[in-house]
Protein backbone atom coordinates (compact mmCIF):
# COMPACT_ATOMS: atom_id res chain seq x y z
CA UNK A 1 0.00 0.00 0.00
CA UNK A 2 1.39 3.38 -0.89
CA UNK A 3 0.59 6.38 1.25
CA UNK A 4 1.45 9.87 0.13
CA UNK A 5 3.78 11.06 2.84
CA UNK A 6 3.92 14.70 1.91
CA UNK A 7 0.80 15.36 4.02
CA UNK A 8 1.11 15.98 7.74
CA UNK A 9 -0.90 13.66 10.04
CA UNK A 10 -3.29 16.41 11.14
CA UNK A 11 -4.29 16.89 7.52
CA UNK A 12 -5.79 13.41 7.19
CA UNK A 13 -9.55 13.00 7.29
CA UNK A 14 -11.65 9.89 7.86
CA UNK A 15 -13.57 8.79 4.76
CA UNK A 16 -15.83 5.87 4.03
CA UNK A 17 -15.46 4.57 0.50
CA UNK A 18 -18.92 3.02 0.38
CA UNK A 19 -21.45 3.81 -2.33
CA UNK A 20 -22.59 7.26 -1.05
CA UNK A 21 -18.99 8.42 -0.80
CA UNK A 22 -18.24 7.11 -4.29
CA UNK A 23 -20.99 9.35 -5.65
CA UNK A 24 -19.67 12.42 -3.82
CA UNK A 25 -15.99 11.67 -4.49
CA UNK A 26 -15.50 10.04 -7.90
CA UNK A 27 -11.78 9.89 -7.10
CA UNK A 28 -12.59 6.85 -4.94
CA UNK A 29 -13.47 4.85 -8.06
CA UNK A 30 -9.92 3.70 -8.76
CA UNK A 31 -9.87 0.89 -11.28
CA UNK A 32 -6.09 0.57 -11.36
CA UNK A 33 -5.94 -0.94 -7.86
CA UNK A 34 -4.17 2.12 -6.45
CA UNK A 35 -5.22 2.99 -2.91
CA UNK A 36 -5.04 6.64 -2.02
CA UNK A 37 -5.85 6.16 1.64
CA UNK A 38 -4.60 4.25 4.64
CA UNK A 39 -7.14 2.13 6.44
CA UNK A 40 -8.98 -1.16 6.70
CA UNK A 41 -11.76 -2.55 4.62
CA UNK A 42 -15.29 -3.46 5.55
CA UNK A 43 -18.17 -5.26 3.89
CA UNK A 44 -19.70 -2.19 2.24
CA UNK A 45 -16.50 -0.44 1.35
CA UNK A 46 -13.41 0.74 3.10
CA UNK A 47 -12.97 3.25 5.84
CA UNK A 48 -9.67 4.97 5.94
CA UNK A 49 -7.77 8.19 6.04
CA UNK A 50 -7.39 10.39 3.02
CA UNK A 51 -5.16 13.42 2.80
CA UNK A 52 -7.51 16.35 3.28
CA UNK A 53 -6.11 18.05 0.17
CA UNK A 54 -7.57 15.22 -1.93
CA UNK A 55 -11.10 15.60 -0.58
CA UNK A 56 -13.02 18.06 -2.75
CA UNK A 57 -15.48 20.37 -1.08
CA UNK A 58 -18.92 19.14 -2.04
CA UNK A 59 -22.03 21.27 -2.42
CA UNK A 60 -24.79 20.84 0.13
CA UNK A 61 -26.40 17.43 -0.36
CA UNK A 62 -29.79 17.53 -2.11
CA UNK A 63 -31.57 16.29 1.03
CA UNK A 64 -30.90 19.64 2.73
CA UNK A 65 -32.85 21.62 0.15
CA UNK A 66 -36.54 22.02 0.71
CA UNK A 67 -36.58 20.82 4.33
CA UNK A 68 -38.71 23.06 6.46
CA UNK A 69 -37.02 23.09 9.86
CA UNK A 70 -38.83 25.02 12.55
CA UNK A 71 -37.70 26.11 15.97
CA UNK A 72 -40.37 25.02 18.44
CA UNK A 73 -39.45 27.39 21.28
CA UNK A 74 -42.28 26.12 23.49
CA UNK A 75 -40.95 22.54 23.50
CA UNK A 76 -37.28 23.57 23.03
CA UNK A 77 -36.58 21.60 19.89
CA UNK A 78 -35.88 21.95 16.20
CA UNK A 79 -38.41 19.97 14.17
CA UNK A 80 -38.93 18.56 10.71
CA UNK A 81 -42.32 17.11 9.84
CA UNK A 82 -42.19 14.87 6.79
CA UNK A 83 -44.56 12.18 5.54
CA UNK A 84 -46.65 12.51 8.71
CA UNK A 85 -43.63 11.81 10.94
CA UNK A 86 -41.81 14.20 13.26
CA UNK A 87 -38.01 14.31 13.64
CA UNK A 88 -36.53 16.48 16.39
CA UNK A 89 -33.32 17.81 17.88
CA UNK A 90 -34.04 18.72 21.49
CA UNK A 91 -32.12 21.51 23.18
CA UNK A 92 -31.95 23.45 26.42
CA UNK A 93 -30.93 27.06 27.02
CA UNK A 94 -28.75 27.84 30.01
CA UNK A 95 -26.33 30.63 30.83
CA UNK A 96 -26.37 32.00 27.29
CA UNK A 97 -25.51 28.55 25.83
CA UNK A 98 -27.58 26.24 23.71
CA UNK A 99 -27.20 22.63 24.85
CA UNK A 100 -27.99 20.01 22.20
CA UNK A 101 -29.50 17.09 24.09
CA UNK A 102 -31.05 14.46 21.82
CA UNK A 103 -31.78 13.81 18.16
CA UNK A 104 -34.76 11.63 17.32
CA UNK A 105 -35.62 10.51 13.79
CA UNK A 106 -38.38 7.91 13.24
CA UNK A 107 -37.31 4.75 11.41
CA UNK A 108 -39.63 5.68 8.54
CA UNK A 109 -37.50 8.79 7.87
CA UNK A 110 -34.12 7.16 8.38
CA UNK A 111 -31.40 7.41 5.75
CA UNK A 112 -32.52 10.75 4.33
CA UNK A 113 -30.02 12.95 6.16
CA UNK A 114 -32.66 14.46 8.41
CA UNK A 115 -30.58 14.21 11.58
CA UNK A 116 -27.70 15.91 9.72
CA UNK A 117 -30.04 18.67 8.56
CA UNK A 118 -31.25 19.22 12.14
CA UNK A 119 -27.68 19.37 13.45
CA UNK A 120 -26.63 21.84 10.76
CA UNK A 121 -29.67 24.00 11.46
CA UNK A 122 -28.91 24.00 15.21
CA UNK A 123 -25.36 25.20 14.59
CA UNK A 124 -26.48 27.84 12.09
CA UNK A 125 -29.04 29.06 14.64
CA UNK A 126 -26.42 29.19 17.42
CA UNK A 127 -24.03 31.11 15.18
CA UNK A 128 -26.72 33.62 14.17
CA UNK A 129 -27.70 34.13 17.82
CA UNK A 130 -24.10 34.32 19.05
CA UNK A 131 -24.61 31.38 21.40
CA UNK A 132 -21.91 28.87 22.35
CA UNK A 133 -22.97 25.24 21.84
CA UNK A 134 -22.68 22.48 24.42
CA UNK A 135 -23.11 19.03 22.90
CA UNK A 136 -24.58 16.15 24.89
CA UNK A 137 -26.28 14.34 21.99
CA UNK A 138 -24.19 11.37 20.76
CA UNK A 139 -25.34 11.85 17.17
CA UNK A 140 -24.34 15.51 17.12
CA UNK A 141 -20.92 14.57 18.54
CA UNK A 142 -20.39 12.23 15.58
CA UNK A 143 -21.76 14.84 13.16
CA UNK A 144 -19.23 17.34 14.51
CA UNK A 145 -16.37 14.97 13.67
CA UNK A 146 -17.57 15.07 10.06
CA UNK A 147 -18.04 18.86 10.13
CA UNK A 148 -15.08 20.27 12.07
CA UNK A 149 -15.76 23.74 10.69
CA UNK A 150 -18.43 24.10 13.41
CA UNK A 151 -16.19 23.10 16.36
CA UNK A 152 -15.34 26.75 17.00
CA UNK A 153 -18.82 27.24 18.46
CA UNK A 154 -18.52 24.30 20.85
CA UNK A 155 -17.95 24.80 24.54
CA UNK A 156 -17.09 21.97 26.96
CA UNK A 157 -19.95 20.82 29.22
Amino acid sequence: MSVRTRFLPQQWVRVSTGTPSRRLFPELNKSDGQRLFAGGSGGGGSVGLWPSALIPSAPDPPYLSGMNIRNNTQNLRFEIELDGELAVLEYRLHGGNIMLMHTGVPDALGGRGIAAALALHAFEYAKAEGMPVVVYCPYVKVWLERHPEWKGLVQAP
